[in-house]
Formats: structure tokens, C-alpha cells, sequence
């Protein structure tokens, strides 16, 4: 009985730890959208679903790519150049 606690006691914690890295594995990536948007809600802009893709698009591409497509988008958007690039670049980050 005893060894039986202590298997369900070790199987529950290797559970909790690969959730936690899961986890922690998968914050900094949705950070990276959130802090894109954020920046622009505090530049002024209504944050509209095109511009929540272009920096969702910033997070999936990475630095080249995504920035690319980002910035892009943005600046078809309307959103100033420093704006677009900082945003952007909190993007890919």
C-alpha cells in the first residue's frame, strides 16, 4: 500500500512538472502578440483585428519573416513607421 502512495505521489508530480514546462514553454509566446497590441493601444491606435494579425504574424515569423509581414501590414494599416518597427519588433521578440 505504501508503495503504491509513493508511485501515484511520483507519477502526479512528473505530471505537474511537464505542465508547468508547457506552460512556461508557451507564455513568452503569447506575450509577444499581446505586448505588440499593447504598445499600439498606447500609441493612440484602436487596436483593429488586422492589426492583432499582423502581430500575431510578427510572433509566428520570427525576426526576419514575421517582422516583415508585420511591418507591412501595418504600414498598409496606416500606423506610422516607428510605430509599425517598435511594434513589430515586440512582435518577434
Amino acid at each position: 500500500m505504501r508503495r503504491a502512495a509513493s508511485r501515484l505521489a511520483l507519477t502526479l508530480s512528473a505530471l505537474l512538472i511537464g505542465a508547468a514546462a508547457a506552460l512556461a514553454v508557451a507564455a513568452p509566446a503569447q506575450a509577444n502578440a499581446f505586448a505588440c497590441t499593447k504598445y499600439l493601444t498606447n500609441q493612440g491606435y484602436a487596436v483593429s483585428v488586422g492589426m492583432t494579425q499582423a502581430c500575431r504574424a510578427a510572433q509566428a515569423g520570427g525576426k526576419v519573416v514575421g517582422y516583415a509581414q508585420c511591418y507591412r501590414q501595418l504600414q498598409f494599416l496606416k500606423v506610422a513607421k516607428a510605430h509599425a518597427d517598435k511594434a513589430c519588433t515586440l512582435g518577434y521578440r
